[in-house]
């Protein structure tokens, strides 16, 4: 049986003697019935991994005795980002936990005009820490030791003027996001609607004419992608030499017209998976596997 690996937010030292906090001390105690002398693994998220061994198991204390450090990450050869469509509870649970296994190094969620997903600011709050938590779990599963980055929810919008933002570049602004609060903080009356009649519906209160939003020109560094059915363009004729890959899916139903051309507009290329029309989830997960297959370590 593989030995049980355990991520703990803490600093970790070789001969130093720890008590693991209770979610994972009963894990190990209660569902895995470890024993004293019994081998772990644990990580930080800062690199790297430490031989364990279980030396105590008084009640629902479970204490170990770090042992020797290895310099093992088994990171992608680059740098790969998933921008998701906020999809259902499950549907979403389940890109990122796959993601997380394919190597991505950050995932951004995004709410755009076709999401179905519900959240306010606490919701949101609450929604990321879950996300996190699946991809510690993640991590602990498939031998990665850097956790990926998930940020804060944001429309679809924010998103494209966020990435002016860290090159230092003015972004046009309109009404749509002069209005905007700052990253991850929506006012706490703002929800995502539930669709209007012809199956559109602002991203928030107020937040509902996107037309006026042109963005054009912008040059951004690495390979923007839009999984995007009946794209010209497939994986393979791609040309990526150097920098980043950032991966855009969209939620149930994709994206409007309108949202493909503006990201369009600040680089992204579209992309086709095949003929065959996939559910979001499906659609993340064959695309980043494509990544990997193309420019990854399969």
């Amino acid at each position: 049986m593989p030995t049980t690996r355990i991520y703990l937010d803490t600093p970790l030292d070789p001969d130093a003697v720890l008590n693991l906090p209770a979610a994972p001390a009963r894990h190990v105690t209660r569902v895995l019935r470890l024993r004293i002398g019994m081998p772990l693994v644990l990580f930080n998220g800062r690199g790297g991994e430490f031989d364990a061994e279980i030396i105590q198991v008084r009640g629902q204390t479970v204490s170990v005795r770090i042992g020797q450090y290895r310099q093992s990450d088994r990171e992608l050869p680059l740098t790969l980002c998933l921008v998701q469509g906020i999809s259902r509870g499950e549907r979403m649970d389940w890109v990122i936990q796959k993601a997380v296994e394919l190597g991505v190094s950050r995932i951004e969620p995004v709410f755009t005009l076709r999401s179905v997903v519900q959240l306010n600011t606490q919701r949101a709050i609450r929604r990321l820490q879950h996300w996190r938590a699946i991809a510690i779990r993640a991590c602990e599963q498939c031998g990665r030791n850097r956790i990926p980055e998930l940020t804060n929810p944001l429309p679809l919008t924010k998103w494209i003027a966020s990435r002016y933002e860290r090159r230092g570049q003015p972004f046009p602004q309109s009404p749509v996001l002069a209005g905007c609060e700052p990253e991850g903080n929506l006012p706490k009356d703002s929800v995502i609607r539930e669709p209007a009649a012809h199956g559109e519906r602002p991203y928030a209160q107020g937040n509902d004419d996107l037309s006026i939003l042109r963005v054009t020109n912008a040059s951004l560094p690495g390979s923007f992608l839009l999984l995007q059915p009946g794209a010209k363009k497939r994986f393979a004729d791609i040309r990526h030499t150097d920098g980043p890959i950032t991966l855009l899916v969209g939620p149930e139903g994709g994206l409007t017209p309108e949202e493909t051309e503006r990201v369009m507009a600040i680089g992204f290329i579209p992309v086709s998976l095949g003929p065959r029309t996939l559910r979001t989830e499906t659609a993340a997960i064959a695309g980043l596997t494509a990544i990997d297959l193309c420019w990854g370590d399969f």
